[in-house]
């Protein structure tokens, strides 16, 4: 009786050391993919001579919206067609960003195919597309 108890709680300590020793290895897989993710997302934001503020002189935004030059951007994390983008922007009181002037981050550029539409990448290219095809998007909206 007692060799069958303690081969009974070795197999229960055994099982449980496969488990913590599963749950660790899990654990490193999730902290390495939130770091790997931490640095593609910081691959998106702009060079180091532009500030942007959470809060600036002229305007507050709200949570998840960086304030710049009194206007609001917020920075999409998931990719959207350019009209499901267009939509999420105007439930946010707000447009999908275009580009007026230099000053917005990114060189400016025109689709030779109207069907097309104009996307960038992280390196500041423009990319004339198709209007379905899904990229990540900046909304933008004016504050007053």
């Amino acid at each position: 009786m007692a060799v069958f108890k303690a081969t009974f709680w070795r197999l229960i300590s055994g099982t449980l050391g496969i488990i913590c020793l599963s749950l660790m290895a899990t654990l490193g897989i999730l902290l390495k993919n939130s770091f790997t993710k931490l640095n593609i997302e910081s691959a998106f934001t702009p060079g180091p001579n532009i500030e942007l503020q959470k809060d600036s002189d002229c305007c507050s935004c709200q949570e998840k919206w960086i304030g710049y030059r009194c206007n609001c951007y917020f920075i999409s994390s998931e990719s959207k067609t350019w009209n499901e983008s267009r939509h999420l922007c105007a439930s946010q009181k707000s447009s999908l960003l275009q580009l007026q002037s230099r000053d917005e981050l990114f060189p400016l550029f025109e689709t030779s195919n109207r069907k097309n539409c104009i996307a960038y990448n992280p390196k500041g290219n423009a990319v004339d597309e198709p209007c379905e095809i899904k990229n990540r998007f900046i909304c933008k909206q004016q504050v007053i």
